[in-house]
């Protein structure tokens, strides 16, 4: 009698083994997780169950990618997609991995092959728009983030980067209406707000940026510098103190991401600070530097490259204007690289006075570097900084082999691909370079150009027309408003008050800033009508004619007059400052030392308050500084127009040769 046959030992441990579907689905479930090890390791069991298993190498792949290991997912995906051509969100995740390759001009190509197979695919158009955002093509990454939202109206990141590339497109109208539909549908979500005030900020807006960055503010008490800086630009000074504390607090504690570069300037007289703020900036924005491109020294000229977004009726131009027009041509080819199209008379000026002017307002950064660097740029220079519309990222992408801060910036950049800082002997003392990431590069004199063709018109102006009285002391400060703290306008109103029968002449602001004005002045028991604001003018020439009508300039403090006080002091009218601890708070005072009038600089509010008092009342010591203002005006090394664009021209020519001799 035959007996059974029995199973061989291994068979039951056969059966219990996963089929590669149940592999799969244990990765899965593991994936969801956020497992990926483990997710990683069943996959591949399935796949080597199965070779041919498409999900098992898709996800694989999409793991890969999450995980780190871009290669490899880019791989498996485009191996899965070689198996199931018409599966639109293999597409779309060899595109996700292909940009964290960095291969992002491939991942659009695969972000279009996802909708050519799904039209109505809003996460494969909003890929597509980040991957074009992050190659600086803003209009087709705009209309990516347009196709998103149609198909998904409540995709809010697709707003929100919508948003952002319409700011880079100078849309601002256009990004503000963006920001608000997108609040309409998640009005909870602080970045969206902050994004609508900011753009409210930059169409000087004030009000309505306000009451975008009050709600910001009580959902956010961590971010105090939204608050601080509408603060500052509406003079509105009741919540100051404390916004001003929470910030420092902040700092204080190590996030120095508590505000923006630019904006401590305006109030932290602290250059230790302002580096580390602009270090950290840097190290969130600027995190994917290129290194130095090699360029042959200059044969013949020297190849500079001006960055600015400032080739317009602006006091950066303003100042260079004659230093352009007149510069050595056969030393030295000047090319702007303009971040703003402006049809004026002064940027008409400035296209003949480069041997080049670039309109790269439309190019991202990064088409911006590689064209400088395709130009073989031997010399950067930005003369923005962190200030409105700047560019910083071209830099960190290397325009040129020497890059360097000049003008328009006065603090650190905080940045190692920013080679030199171009300042004087007073600005940037030697002992406190310690507080800047750039080597200093320093000119003789004040570091301020002057263009000395532009002179007062000799207009027949009277006091009268300007609302100023005709026999009593005339105080003023022609600085932006935004330079105003409450220390500093606290002291003006000690002065009148000091000072019988005089006045505050400035510069007209908003009508919301001239309404929180009068309201301090009139906190501070002072008559309002003691403060008289002047409207802008159409020539420089007028303007300058007009402030010999003033007895004496009221610098601010921290952040100095610098073209401002300039202006009064090439007029003959004397510049009362006090002189801080950081670049911008040094200026005005490197101004009066390179005149050879050291006496109107003082270094504490009380001897400010003391001098100003002072020339108030005492009326032939105001005459006697006001003569020696006038006697050394063109005697000094100030407004020597010649001997800096010499010295100027020195210093940029050893700056291309990346040396300097201090």
């Amino acid at each position: 009698m035959n007996t059974p046959l029995k199973p061989p030992a291994t068979s039951h441990a056969l059966s219990a083994r996963p089929s590669p579907d149940q592999l799969f689905q244990q990765a899965l479930s593991h994936h969801r997780e956020g497992r990926l090890s483990d997710a990683i390791g069943l996959y591949e069991q399935a796949l080597k169950a199965r070779p041919t298993f498409f999900d098992a190498m898709h996800m694989l792949g999409v793991a890969c990618y999450q995980e780190g290991q871009p290669t490899r997912a880019v791989a498996l995906i485009s191996q899965a997609i070689q198996l199931r051509p018409q599966i639109p969100q293999a597409h779309n995740n060899l595109g996700n991995a292909l940009v964290v390759a960095g291969r992002t001009r491939e991942a659009i190509t695969a972000y279009e092959n996802a909708v050519k197979l799904k039209a109505d695919y809003a996460e494969a158009y909003y890929n597509a728009g980040c991957a074009l955002a992050q190659l600086e093509e803003f209009p087709m990454a705009a209309a990516c983030y347009d196709k998103a939202i149609e198909i998904e109206p409540r995709h809010i990141p697709a707003y929100a980067n919508r948003g952002l590339a319409l700011e880079r497109l100078f849309k601002h109208e256009m990004a503000a209406e963006n920001y608000r539909a997108a609040l309409l549908v998640d009005p909870q979500n602080t970045d969206l707000r902050f994004r609508l005030g900011h753009i409210y900020f930059e169409l000087c807006d004030l009000t309505a940026a306000l009451g975008e960055y009050l709600q910001v503010q009580a959902a956010r008490p961590d971010m105090p510098y939204v608050l601080l800086q509408i603060h500052i630009q509406m003079c509105d000074w009741k919540d100051w103190q404390a916004s001003f504390n929470a910030m420092n607090k902040l700092i204080a504690s190590g996030n120095r991401k508590a505000s923006h570069p630019f904006h401590v300037v305006n109030y932290l007289d602290d250059p230790q600070v302002q580096r580390h703020i602009a270090e950290d900036w840097v190290a969130m924005n600027h995190n994917q530097v290129l290194p130095r491109p090699a360029v042959a020294p200059p044969q013949e000229r020297i190849r500079v490259g001006f960055f600015s977004a400032d080739f317009r009726t602006h006091p950066v131009s303003q100042l260079l204007l004659e230093f352009l027009e007149t510069h050595d041509r056969n030393r030295f080819e000047f090319i702007a690289f303009s971040f703003r199209n402006s049809e004026d008379a002064i940027q008409d000026r400035l296209k003949q006075a480069f041997a080049r002017f670039v309109d790269v307002e439309s190019m991202g950064d990064l088409a911006v570097a590689a064209l400088a660097r395709e130009m073989g740029l031997h010399l950067a220079v930005d003369l923005g900084g962190y200030t409105k519309a700047s560019r910083m990222g071209i830099f960190a992408q290397r325009a040129a082999p020497v890059q360097v801060s000049f003008l328009g910036y006065p603090a650190t950049t905080g940045a190692s691909f920013m080679d030199y800082l171009i300042a004087d002997p007073q600005v940037v003392p030697h002992e406190d370079e310690v507080h800047y990431t750039e080597q200093i590069a320093r000119l003789p004199h004040s570091l301020l150009p002057r263009d000395t063709r532009v002179r007062p018109s000799g207009a027949s102006f009277t006091r009268a027309q300007f609302g100023l009285p005709e026999a009593g002391m005339v105080y003023c400060c022609f600085n932006n408003h935004v330079k105003y703290v409450p220390e500093v306008f606290a002291l003006w109103m000690q002065v009148l008050q000091q000072v019988p029968g005089s006045v505050l002449w400035m510069a007209s602001p908003p009508a919301v800033v001239r309404n929180h004005l009068l309201a301090a002045v009139k906190d501070a028991g002072v008559d309002p009508t003691r403060l008289v604001f002047a409207s802008r003018m159409d020539r420089l020439e007028d303007h300058l004619q007009r402030l010999t009508l003033a007895d004496l300039f009221l610098d601010t403090w921290p952040y100095n007059a610098h073209t401002t006080a300039s202006d009064a002091l090439f007029v003959g009218l004397p510049v009362l400052t006090r002189m801080g601890r950081t670049f911008a708070g040094r200026v005005a005072g490197s101004l009066l030392t390179t005149l050879g009038v050291p006496e109107l600089i003082t270094h504490t509010p009380e001897a400010y308050l003391c001098e100003a008092v002072r020339l108030g009342t005492d009326k032939q010591a105001r005459l006697t500084v006001r003569a020696k203002v006038e006697a050394q005006r063109m005697a000094s090394p100030l407004f020597d127009s010649t001997a800096y664009g010499r010295a100027l021209s020195d210093l940029l020519a050893s700056l291309a040769a990346n040396r300097v001799l201090d």
